[in-house]
């Protein structure tokens, strides 16, 4: 489940790690990961670009 302006949806999406990197910021360590989502329909990129622009709209201290 995933919450996009207060609402709940349900999200289920087969994916694939493609790359991944560690990295240190402010003295923590960070792991960043590059993903492919495999047989994603269209709803579901309606639904993860939403929730990607509503973090960095509201929350844009934190890495997403």
């Amino acid at each position: 489940m995933i919450s996009v302006h207060d609402r709940e949806i349900p999200l289920f999406i087969k994916a694939v790690i493609r790359s991944a990197k560690q990295s240190t910021k402010k003295n923590q360590k960070i792991i960043c990961s590059g993903v492919e989502y495999t047989g994603i329909k269209p709803d579901q990129v309606f639904a993860l670009r939403h929730l990607i622009y509503q973090e960095i709209v509201e929350h844009p201290e934190n890495i997403i």
